[in-house]
């Protein structure tokens, strides 16, 4: 991810959030545990939250740990926590849905999803949540989201 971060502070700066700070995610952690939602396993996941909160970038969106995320131009970056109430109502009764899954992203097309249980990252059909791809590298599935390729970045 940090090649991802890199490439866009280098070449789109406007398209990346500030970090957050940790009093942001303790809110959304303890707003998840409200709600019924799933947190990842490790705190890991959250890692590259504190280099970014969220970007936006080809139609992508990776959604904010900050209800407020408000950048220039009046552009708010969707929030993880509102996004995800969300996402488990509309698609908790699809065949392809899981209870498991935290809803991270999306572009035009795709959901993109963190499988909590399986620590595994997917580009979902945002029409059936039909599978259009898998991986344990966030980076991959970031990548493919953002209609890049990831060798454009080394």
């Amino acid at each position: 991810m940090l090649r991802i971060f890199n490439y866009l502070k280098q070449n789109y700066p406007e398209s990346l959030a500030t970090a957050m700070v940790q009093e942001d995610l303790d809110l959304l952690k303890q707003n998840f545990i409200k709600h019924q939602l799933p947190l990842p396993e490790s705190d890991d996941f959250w890692i590259e939250y504190f280099i970014h909160d969220g970007l936006a970038f080809n139609g992508c969106l990776l959604f904010s740990v900050k209800m407020d995320a408000l950048w220039e131009h009046g552009f708010s970056l969707p929030d993880l926590l509102t996004e995800n109430i969300q996402y488990h109502s509309k698609y908790h009764l699809f065949e392809h849905y899981s209870p498991g899954m935290i809803f991270i992203g999306r572009n035009d097309e795709e959901v993109i999803v963190y499988n909590s249980k399986t620590e595994i990252f997917s580009l979902l059909a945002r029409e059936d949540l039909m599978p259009y791809y898998e991986s344990k590298d966030r980076a991959e599935i970031i990548c493919h989201g953002m209609y890049m390729n990831i060798e454009q970045l080394q």
